[in-house]
């Protein structure tokens, strides 16, 4: 078995990688296309985002978590399968509802296609987690980074069409889960093969039922970040919106870091949850300190050196926003130690507690967000964020506190 240090340090290495190709491709658009097709990207992002994020029921932590082997890889396989073939043929029938033009809906179908495709290999991150073979999976999320950023930026000079450049996406995921992750699977004794018939339908149910929790919190996480953008479009227009988007990838930056301590720690955490509780405290203690540090800093560089760090990354189009960038930033470090709580609760599989925190949360964004947009535009979408997340931190903080006190809360899945 790796080591933790091991495994945090190639998770966190493939994340920042994977971040940054993420980041050069928002960046490329806003330099080559400008800020309005950054906002179309945007909203693209947002119409699919949140359908696939919850059909995914985060199955990923689900696995990892999965210490007494509940479920099989197959049940996984085949649940993954029926959920994402749903939201697909959702997303499909969905842009041809609202009202935007071809090129949105065009976009957008060509990204539910990717994400369709990205779905699996999230899987098959979750069961080489669950093994504690982080090294495997971050190569793999390198190279889909690397591969999609400069795919998706070349088709973007040649043809200077984001649809085809999306269209790269869906090549990109569909080789590297074909010729990687299919392959690692199998390195490591995990049989990837589909099954359906009756006791595989009931053992889809019985997942359901455990995993429906957690596609809420994802669902209602990936809401709070997508709310403040469909108000943004709806109140100040498609140019804004862009704006927005890029200044908020920031946090999106510094959560992908975050993400990657938890979802390294998240098996370790789940195993000292069962057998050493003051071990269990103590790693989650150093993982929120180390966020914390980390928000503080980008706080800091946002302060000094923001409208510089604009430019540099986007274009004038950006200037005179670096305020605003500072307060994103107290947005990201309040979120980052939300988030690691949040990992503390899933490694006790306190799935539908957080659940139920995350509904609160969604409607203090909601209510939040379209009382302050109107009135104070990009900037209010922001305050919308501080508050919202320092609500989440405050439940996030009392439900971990309250369950260390009542060990009968505790739900463990046999």
């Amino acid at each position: 078995m790796i080591s933790l240090k091991k495994n945090i340090s190639w998770n966190f290495s493939a994340n920042v990688l994977y971040a940054a190709s993420q980041w050069f491709i928002i960046s490329m658009i806003a330099k080559l296309m400008g800020a309005e097709t950054l906002g179309i990207y945007a909203l693209g992002m947002a119409i699919v985002g949140p359908v696939f994020s919850f059909s995914n029921f985060n199955l990923r932590s689900a696995q990892a978590t999965d210490v007494r082997d509940a479920y099989n890889f197959s049940d996984y396989l085949g649940f993954r399968t029926l959920t994402s073939v749903m939201s697909l043929a959702f997303i499909c029938l969905l842009v041809f509802v609202l009202p935007y033009s071809n090129q949105i809906v065009e976009f957008s179908i060509i990204l539910a296609m990717a994400k369709f495709v990205e779905s699996f290999s999230d899987l098959s991150y979750g069961a080489l987690q669950k093994v504690e073979r982080m090294d495997l999976l971050s190569k793999s999320l390198i190279i889909r980074g690397v591969l999609s950023s400069a795919g998706f930026v070349l088709a973007l000079v040649v043809f200077s069409n984001l649809v085809l450049s999306a269209a790269v996406l869906v090549a990109v995921n569909l080789l590297v889960f074909t010729f990687y992750d299919v392959p690692a699977l199998r390195a490591n004794n995990i049989s990837f093969r589909f099954l359906l018939h009756d006791k595989k339908a009931r053992q889809y149910w019985s997942l359901f039922k455990v995993v429906l929790p957690l596609g809420v919190v994802v669902l209602v996480n990936t809401l709070a970040t997508n709310i403040p953008r469909y108000a943004i479009e709806h109140y100040v227009g498609l140019k804004e919106l862009g704006v927005y988007s890029g200044i908020a990838y920031f946090i999106m930056v510094g959560s992908t870091l975050v993400n990657a301590l938890g979802q390294s720690a998240t098996p370790r955490l789940a195993k000292l949850h069962l057998q050493d509780q003051r071990g269990y405290k103590n790693l989650l203690a150093k993982l929120c300190f180390a966020t914390l540090i980390m928000g503080v800093c980008g706080v800091a560089v946002a302060f000094f050196i923001g409208d510089w760090v604009l430019l540099l990354v986007y274009n004038e189009e950006f200037l005179g926003h670096g305020m605003t960038l500072v307060w994103v930033m107290v947005a990201g470090l309040i979120l980052y130690v939300s988030v690691i709580l949040g990992v503390g609760m899933t490694a006790r599989r306190q799935f539908a507690v957080q659940s139920r925190l995350s509904v609160l949360f969604l409607l203090t964004i909601v209510a939040t967000v379209f009382l302050l947009v109107p009135i104070y535009g990009l900037r209010g979408a922001v305050y919308s964020l501080c508050i919202s997340y320092f609500v989440k931190l405050l439940m996030n903080a009392w439900c971990i506190y309250f369950l260390q006190k009542d060990s009968s809360y505790v739900v463990e899945v046999s």
